[in-house]
């Protein structure tokens, strides 16, 4: 029952990190639409991707630091989704595509 409950608060992290990704995404550009606010949606649109990213980081057990990745936007974003998963429970690294640890199987994003 506590594998099922950790397995859903990671998707949970991971959905919330790519919706403020998104959102900060969409503030970016929205800076190019309205010049005259650009510094508003440019500082509130990193602001949402550091968020987003660190959400991210969060659900892969990383270290919520790499969220600074944000600042990068559309580049950070593709070096934290190259990055391997941790396990949560043990810390060991995952491989592609695999959502249970092989040494303690404990969840993961994969």
């Amino acid at each position: 029952w506590e594998r099922v409950v950790l397995a859903a608060g990671i998707r949970r992290r991971a959905r919330a990190g790519w919706m403020a990704f998104a959102l900060g995404l969409g503030l970016t550009l929205a800076a190019y639409v309205l010049p005259s606010w650009w510094p508003f949606f440019c500082a509130g649109g990193a602001g949402a991707q550091v968020i987003g990213l660190r959400f991210l980081a969060l659900a892969k057990g990383r270290s919520p630091a790499w969220g600074l990745l944000g600042l990068c936007s559309l580049i950070g974003m593709a070096i934290l989704l190259v990055v391997r998963s941790r396990c949560l429970n043990c810390g060991a690294l995952a491989a592609r595509r695999e959502f249970e640890c092989r040494e303690c199987t404990g969840p993961m994003l994969g």
